[in-house]
């Protein structure tokens, strides 16, 4: 796949965008560039989410309420193949100056002839039980390695922040088994950077007491309480004797 896509000026002058919000607007170019080669993606959430906007507060919620704006302004179609739910940019290839047969193979199947001749009939009731998890065998694949990967590297970036923190070389089985746990909380997820903003604001975490404890990634996603009690401000003017007592 190329690394970027072409953006037609004309998009300015679209009629459909002007009728999708603003956050709508970003989830549709920030996925641009990682279409495959006939415009199709996984609509899936927590990949979107992690995979083309890592850095922007956007939930869950957000980006599954931005697919059903574009999806009934009649941008993208929601399609379900084989249990999977997909998104499909309309007139991808009229905007692409590259041939389609260049590229490699996709394993994003596109809809049906029947379904791109009508555009679709709304679908996104789809994406919503998908979310919710509704089909079986969602959510505990693929879609989480973006998220392993995110977690690894903004912790990475809070340690060389703050020397007293620990850094992690990877994601261990037993790391990835505790955050399989974790990423069924959606909480846990959309708030992920939350908590280390947490962290960054908490002397206690990072090692202003007598033992020099310092919170580590462990700690964090060990369990669904420990995030909770950063999130609330329980470690905030802690004392030092209380150190022992929130250990990992």
């Amino acid at each position: 796949m190329p690394r970027g896509r072409m953006l037609d000026k004309r998009i300015s002058e679209s009629k459909k965008l002007a009728l999708v919000s603003d956050k709508a607007k970003v989830v549709y170019f920030m996925l641009l560039p990682h279409l495959d080669k006939y415009g199709g993606f996984k609509a899936v959430p927590e990949l979107i989410r992690w995979t083309c906007m890592p850095n922007l507060d956007y939930t869950y919620k957000d980006v599954e309420k931005c697919l059903g704006e574009l999806d009934k302004a009649k941008l993208i179609i929601l399609h379900n193949s084989n249990g999977d739910i997909y998104l499909h940019y309309i007139k991808f290839r009229d905007f692409q100056t590259n041939k389609a047969e260049s590229e490699g193979k996709t394993d994003i199947p596109v809809p049906s002839t029947e379904l791109l001749r009508t555009y679709y009939e709304p679908t996104t009731n789809l994406l919503r039980t998908q979310v919710e998890g509704k089909v079986e065998g969602k959510g505990e694949g693929k879609e989480i390695e973006p998220f392993l990967k995110h977690s690894l590297e903004t912790w990475n970036k809070l340690c060389d922040e703050h020397s007293t923190l620990t850094k992690i070389r990877s994601i261990t089985p037993t790391r990835k088994t505790h955050l399989k746990e974790r990423y069924k909380n959606k909480d846990f997820v959309d708030n992920w950077l939350n908590i280390l903003e947490g962290i960054k604001t908490t002397p206690f975490l990072l090692g202003k007491n007598d033992r020099n404890w310092s919170v580590c990634f462990d700690f964090i996603t060990k369990n669904d309480d420990n995030y909770q009690k950063i999130l609330e401000g329980k470690y905030k003017n802690k004392g030092d004797d209380n150190v022992r007592k929130y250990r990992a």
